[in-house]
């Protein structure tokens, strides 16, 4: 018989054997042949089977090491106890069975919980030499149900186990990381607000099912200190934006970045147009406030646009939020700094504008931006000095049309230098025909811009006569 080992009193470091959960009575129905070990070596728990072979003889309380002793592995240090052979198959050797002789018995030892117990099983079965056993020690093959192998389930418990929980830990971190990719796809990094992805789905949403009101910001004078003192300082500027629509919508709107300087507000079932105007004068006072970036006191204007629509309406959220555009490119060409809520004549002035813009895309391509030679006379003298070249625009259904019902037009839409180039060319190829009929005039011309934009036509064109 193996010698208590005075070890199994110190405390034992944890396994890192998966740990078996259990209820007492399904372990008992599951491993009828076993023992149940504290940390200190001693039996609290045991098998129906092993108790009916003990007979009345008292085995909870007692050493294991008074019941049994290990023959397999020979390594088997009893100071250690079984923690350093969890999972290892055994060979044991049970003991106190009166006049009958000792009989060899295999098994495994695993660490096992419930909610009030832990410790180590150590689950056994006979193996291939169950009818001997049975024979001899007076017991039923009933006794070692469900199968011979039961000290094998163990194991399979505790694999399932483990893997339940790993799988239950995977996905934990799966669900964490979804949610990391999901929050940074919808908000902006820099200021935490939601971005335009995020925004343009809640706006789709709301538009839908009730009227919504979108307010439309734009920061004055951030590519000055974006310039002039930096892009970090450009950064605070975003910063006190995002602070200052939180700090004066947060409960009341939808905040979020739509990239660059332009923030923007959805406000569900809004009020009247002068409670928006209300709100949106609050938020002019409180981004207008200065704010430190390093040593430097800085601060920006804003100007804001908004519209406002409802499920009849019939519009998308990219048609409000154009329409929202609209109103605050309004307030900037009007000197920026205050609110345009978007209007129907707004609108119309819009249509108008894209209509413009369309017939003179048609029209560059048709070449029909001309160039008229106006002589330019010395009045004492009649000689002719040189040409001045005035910028018409041949229109086939409106005729000749001046600069000024197209250059303002010209210039917002960016096509002033397409329409110079074909104004000067076709200044050009009049004066090259003016040689033609003019043989005896000299071929040098001087060609000088007058106009205030830097263009051709804006401010007509001299073309003097080399002396």
């Amino acid at each position: 018989m193996q010698p208590q080992p005075d070890a199994m009193e110190q405390e034992r470091e944890p396994s890192d054997k998966p740990v078996v959960a259990f209820a007492p009575y399904d372990l008992g129905q599951i491993l009828p042949f076993f023992l149940m070990i504290n940390d200190s070596g001693i039996v609290t728990n045991a098998g129906r089977a092993i108790l009916k072979l003990f007979g009345d003889e008292k085995i909870i309380g007692r050493s294991v090491f008074e019941i049994l002793s290990v023959k397999k592995p020979r390594r088997f240090d009893p100071t250690n106890g079984f923690r350093d052979v969890l999972g290892q198959r055994l060979r044991l050797e049970l003991h106190g069975l009166g006049a009958l002789a000792t009989s060899d018995i295999f098994g495994m030892a695993f660490p096992a919980a419930n909610h009030d117990t832990a410790g180590i099983v150590i689950a056994a079965t006979p193996g291939v030499n169950v009818g001997s056993f049975v024979e001899t020690h007076g017991l039923r093959v009933s006794d070692f149900g469900p199968a011979d192998g039961s000290a094998d389930l163990l194991p399979l418990l505790a694999m399932q186990s483990d893997m339940l929980e790993d799988s239950k830990k995977q996905s934990k971190r799966l669900r964490e990381a979804r949610d990391a990719a999901e929050r940074l796809a919808n908000h902006d990094a820099l200021t935490g607000l939601p971005n335009r992805r995020a925004f343009m789905k809640k706006l789709s949403v709301a538009l839908a099912i009730q009227s919504v009101a979108v307010v439309h910001i734009d920061l004055d004078r951030f590519k000055e200190i974006n310039d002039s003192y930096g892009h970090a300082a450009g950064d605070a500027a975003l910063k006190h934006a995002a602070e200052a629509m939180t700090d004066i919508l947060g409960g009341l709107a939808y905040c979020a970045r739509l990239g660059g300087d332009e923030f923007v507000a959805m406000i569900e079932a809004p009020e009247a147009d002068i409670v928006l105007h209300q709100l949106s004068e609050a938020l002019i006072a409180r981004l207008s406030d200065p704010f430190m970036h390093e040593s430097e006191l800085l601060s920006v204007g804003v100007s804001i646009g908004m519209a406002r629509a409802g499920p009849a309406s019939g519009l998308t959220a990219d048609d409000i939020l154009h329409q929202a555009d609209l109103a605050l490119y309004s307030v900037k060409r009007s000197g920026r700094g205050h609110i345009q809520m978007c209007t129907p004549a707004l609108l119309n002035e819009q249509l108008a504008f894209q209509s413009l813009i369309s017939e003179m895309r048609r029209g560059l391509a048709e070449q029909e931006f001309k160039a008229y030679l106006q002589h330019q006379v010395e009045a004492r003298t009649g000689r002719v000095l040189g040409f001045e070249a005035l910028a018409r625009w041949n229109h086939p259904d409106r005729g000749v049309i001046t600069p000024p019902h197209f250059l303002q037009e010209a210039e917002r839409a960016g096509l002033m230098q397409e329409i110079d180039k074909q104004i000067r060319s076709s200044a050009l190829d009049a004066l090259r025909m003016r040689q033609i009929d003019h043989p005896d005039t000299k071929d040098k011309f001087e060609c000088n811009n007058q106009g205030s934009h830097g263009s051709l036509f804006s401010g007509n064109a001299y073309l003097g006569l080399a002396e």
